[in-house]
Order: structure tokens, then sequence, then C-alpha cells
């Protein structure tokens, strides 16, 4: 059974390309905003979860740390993604938080961002 990936990103066009670049290989799930994210998250327990900095509802940070706040998902691995806030500044933000695995920048490439996937999915607690 392939790995469950949530995808949560306000870009369409974005999740759409992640989205074709990863079916196939998993399972995955989209969401538009950090708050349909951690809706998607709480009842599909994904493997792991690649989050958008900047969305509606719940930004990248807030998404992160309402998750922690959930027994069931407070473990699961997160990829966060940027193209504009992609600092050292950001990154060294996002660290702090338990469940954050790695940064990524956009644009990527998705053979990039699969590594990135199956290193957090080879990490994740079992």
């Amino acid at each position: 059974m392939p790995a469950k990936i949530l995808v949560a990103d306000d870009d369409e066009k974005f999740r759409t390309v992640v989205e074709t670049g990863l079916k196939g290989d998993y399972e995955v799930l989209s969401a538009a905003d950090g708050q349909i994210g951690v809706q998607l998250a709480t009842k599909h327990l994904p493997q792991v979860i690649l989050v958008d900095v900047i969305m509606p509802q719940l930004a990248g940070i807030e998404m992160l740390r309402a998750l922690q706040s959930d027994m069931d998902t407070r473990a699961i691995p997160c990829i966060v993604m940027s193209a504009s806030h992609a600092t050292p500044a950001t990154q060294d933000l996002f660290a702090q938080e338990s469940n954050f695995f790695a940064f990524i920048a956009k644009p990527f490439q998705i053979p990039d961002l699969k590594l990135k996937i199956e290193a957090a999915l080879a990490a994740a607690p079992k």
C-alpha cells in the first residue's frame, strides 16, 4: 500500500503539479488551506505532510502547531515549502517545531521532493 501524502498549499496550479508528480508512487490528498489540511490530516493520518508557508485560514507554522496539539497527528513529519519565504529566518522558525522534518524551496523538481519524502518516511516513528 503506497504511503499517504497530504499536500497543503493554496496555489491550485502548484498543488496539481505536485499531485500529478506524486501520484503512482503515493496516495495523495490535497488541501487548499491550512485549516482544511489539519482536518484532512486528522481524518486520514497521512505519513508525510507537505505544508506551504503562507496559506489562508491557517498559515504553515499555525498548521504545524495545530497538528502537534493532536496525539494522532503530532508525530507526522512535515516538509515545509516556500518560494517567497525561503529564508534562513523562516527555516529557523519552522525548525523549532517538533514535527518539522525538512524545508524545500520552490520551485523544485519532483525527484528532489520524492527524495525528501522518502527520507521523512524512513525517519518517521513506526
